[in-house]
């Protein structure tokens, strides 16, 4: 393996680390500031109910001197118990959010392409992702599987797989001159991945997650096979719409 190979290999890597301690310490802080605004609300104060003084006493009722002319009653005294403050809503124990629910659709950008993910279960997303560069295209499936969610923290892992085509340029990588310069490959790429999406504003979301992937590539002119494992790493924006609110 050539150094350039290696320097691109370590590059990637410590992206990927620095990627993931900002994540962790994001989830860190979402789960600190949901754990004391859970404690706020158990440990508020009932309202206690007006008090019985407020109302009229029967005695003083009785006692009252009863007038021949008039017939009309004693004004009846309404109480007015104050109200108690409802709690902030969150969604109960056991539902699922409604944000990872069955249904819902989203379209979104991802580095370098694009893809169209949907919900075909609570927590379960299947996805259909479209990659492109100057030499090289992926395109295949992706499934989601979503983790309990810390306020707008939603962790996720899945599997992933996709068809590659690949060109490579002979002359700057093995000093082949003689005839076509690129030598055009195409092959499978499969593995897994995890990582967690970030909610910004309303329905639009950023999400980041790595994993190990499987690439195998052949040219069928040249009989020239290989295949190995590489570290991805995968960014990305999706505006999401439909499904229940």
């Amino acid at each position: 393996m050539s150094s350039t190979a290696v320097n691109k290999r370590k590059r990637v890597f410590n992206v990927a680390f620095l990627c993931f301690v900002f994540l962790l310490s994001m989830f860190i802080q979402s789960s600190a500031s949901a754990a004391k605004k859970k404690k706020k609300i158990v440990n508020a104060p009932a309202t206690q109910e007006a008090p019985a003084s407020e109302a009229v006493s029967q005695e003083a009722v009785a006692s009252a001197p009863a007038s021949e002319e008039s017939t009309a009653s004693a004004p009846e005294v309404r109480k007015n118990p104050a109200k108690v403050k409802e709690p902030r809503k969150t969604v109960p124990d056991g539902a699922v959010d409604s944000r990872i629910a069955a249904g819902r659709l989203g379209i979104g950008l991802n580095f370098p392409g694009i893809d169209a993910r949907w919900f075909v279960g609570d927590k379960m997303a299947v996805e259909a992702k479209f990659q492109y560069e100057p030499t090289a295209m992926a395109v295949g499936p992706r499934l989601y599987y979503y983790l309990t969610p810390m306020a707008n923290l939603f962790p996720y892992f899945g599997l992933e797989g996709a068809y590659v085509m690949n060109s490579t340029d002979k002359a700057k990588d093995s000093g082949y001159i003689a005839g076509d310069q690129t030598l055009k490959s195409t092959g499978f790429a499969a593995g897994g991945f995890m990582g967690t999406e970030i909610y910004v504003y309303n329905d639009i979301s950023l999400q980041f997650d790595f994993g190990p992937v499987y690439v195998a590539l052949a040219n069928k002119d040249e009989t020239l096979e290989s295949g190995g494992i590489d570290f991805m790493i995968n960014f990305g924006l999706t505006y999401y719409f439909g499904g229940a609110k």
